[in-house]
């Protein structure tokens, strides 16, 4: 479980769909087998019943319900991993995580060895690095989520572990991830990872300087959406031409008016690369590269106000402080964090893989959640 689930966090950017669901039915199937499975879904039935109904007429009153349909499937497909993760929470002990996250971050490690050394034109870094995505793993994004996901492994590991040979290993480990983190040059990335650390570090301390830290995670990724907004400003202000805000302003503004056209129910999951009313300029997206956008256009009003709840009724149940005492609760908030800050510049929501991690990350830290709070009240009471 321990391994399978850290698997599933580290490699599903560069996996194919096929083989990510053969591992995940396999964590499910071992999960089925202990009684305490269907106790939990039995707890949270009328929530599970309420995501299937809303999926379903989701689907039924889209533009497009077959694309809608397969889309719901696939989000329902990722979410099945959930209850497998909250099960598995209490097995990732620290040393059962130590024995997954350091030959995994290893593995990383010598696979950007091998890309650098393989497929890196030292002339041209960037385009041959995207020219090899595209051809092997779908698309240089799909590489940057597997980089920068495994470079919080190997920087958790050396954060959480205070024995010298673990914190080597995984440092020796976090050398080359960096250098290809740099190479990918993804922007977005690397203020998703930057906000990630500052918020780890602002939950870790109780005082002034922690909330300063947490300020500082936030408002980056606020004034992002600012200047996604108002580029035009943007440019007046800081004198820069950029033309990705620009292109995003557009794509946010053709989407808003093609939501318009069905706001309460939305046009279904995955169909926003089919209709021809979120086109700009003619030139179709696969996906409007933000999350919640994304979100708000597939699933309408009544649907963001059902996720939002739902989110927000998770997120009052996790201990935040306590998740940053535990190396395998960290790793799985960094990747919360990472990918929520990443999806408000370039990812697609209604994906199998996107909700499997999502899954993986809310599964791990809702299922430690007791035991976490009350490791950190005795620590508190020493």
């Amino acid at each position: 479980m321990v391994a399978g689930l850290t698997y599933i966090l580290v490699f599903t950017p560069v996996n194919m769909v096929s083989y990510t669901t053969a591992v995940s039915i396999l964590l499910l199937l071992s999960s089925i087998a202990f009684r305490s499975f269907f106790q939990l879904v039995r707890a949270n039935l009328k929530t599970l019943a309420a995501i299937i109904i809303f999926l379903i007429v989701n689907a039924a009153f889209s533009p497009l319900p077959k694309d809608a349909f397969t889309g719901a499937f696939n989000v329902f497909k990722g979410l099945w991993i959930l209850p497998v993760a909250m099960l598995a929470s209490n097995s990732f002990t620290e040393t059962r995580f130590r024995r997954v996250a350091l030959p995994l971050s290893i593995g990383s490690a010598v696979i950007a060895v091998g890309i650098l050394l393989a497929v890196v034109d030292w002339e041209a870094p960037y385009r041959s690095l995207a020219t090899w995505s595209d051809s092997h793993i779908g698309n240089l994004h799909n590489l940057n989520n597997f980089l920068f996901i495994s470079l919080l492994l190997a920087g958790i590991v050396t954060w959480q572990y205070r024995d010298t040979r673990t914190r080597f290993v995984s440092l020796c480990a976090l050398l080359p991830l960096l250098l290809m983190c740099i190479l990918v040059k993804s922007e977005g990335s690397i203020l998703a990872l930057g906000s990630t650390v500052l918020l780890l570090a602002g939950l870790r301390y109780r005082n002034r300087f922690g909330f300063s830290l947490l300020v500082c995670a936030f408002l980056p990724v606020l004034l992002l959406q600012v200047f996604y907004v108002f580029p035009e400003q943007f440019s007046s202000v800081t004198g820069l031409q950029a033309h990705t805000l620009h292109v995003r302003s557009q794509i946010y503004s053709q989407l808003l008016e093609a939501w318009s056209q069905h706001p309460f129910i939305g046009w279904g999951a995955t169909t926003y690369k089919y209709a021809e009313a979120t086109a700009v300029q003619g030139r179709q997206f696969l996906y409007p590269h933000n999350l919640y956008l994304e979100a708000f256009f597939s699933f309408g009003i009544v649907g963001s106000v059902l996720l939002v709840r739902w989110i927000s009724c998770a997120l009052r149940q996790i201990n935040l402080r306590a998740a940053v005492q535990k190396p395998a609760t960290a790793f799985a908030l960094a990747t919360l964090a990472y990918l929520s800050i990443k999806g408000m510049s370039d990812m697609k929501l209604t994906s199998y893989h996107t909700v499997g991690l999502f899954s993986v990350c809310f599964g791990l830290l809702l299922g430690s959640t007791n035991s976490l709070s009350n490791s950190l009240n005795r620590t508190e009471q020493k």
